[in-house]
């Protein structure tokens, strides 16, 4: 136990530096990807709002956001797209 005026261990002092400046980091990007959905969503609001394409959501657009943030890469790409078959193989021209 620490008393007054006694220093906690180095370690101790090191981890909660980074656990104070990761939890303002991870704040402060939570409010990037927030402000990103907002102004997709304003830019984007008639294809969102379009009977006619169903398939464009807001759930697509929150996990293309989220992954192009995060660096992961994945898509859900287009329904209108086909994609080949990762059983047939690929023929030069």
């Amino acid at each position: 136990m620490v008393g007054i005026g006694e220093s906690k261990c180095p370690l101790v002092r090191l981890h909660d530096a980074v656990q104070s400046k990761r939890s303002a980091n991870g704040s402060k990007d939570i409010w990037w990807l927030v402000w990103g959905v907002f102004l997709v969503a304003i830019v984007e609001r008639g294809n969102i709002l379009d009977e006619e394409k169903k398939w464009f959501d807001m759930f697509r657009v929150l996990f293309e956001l989220v992954s192009a943030f995060g660096g992961i890469g994945l898509s859900l790409g287009l329904p209108s797209v086909s994609q080949p078959n990762p059983t047939q193989s690929i023929k030069p021209h």
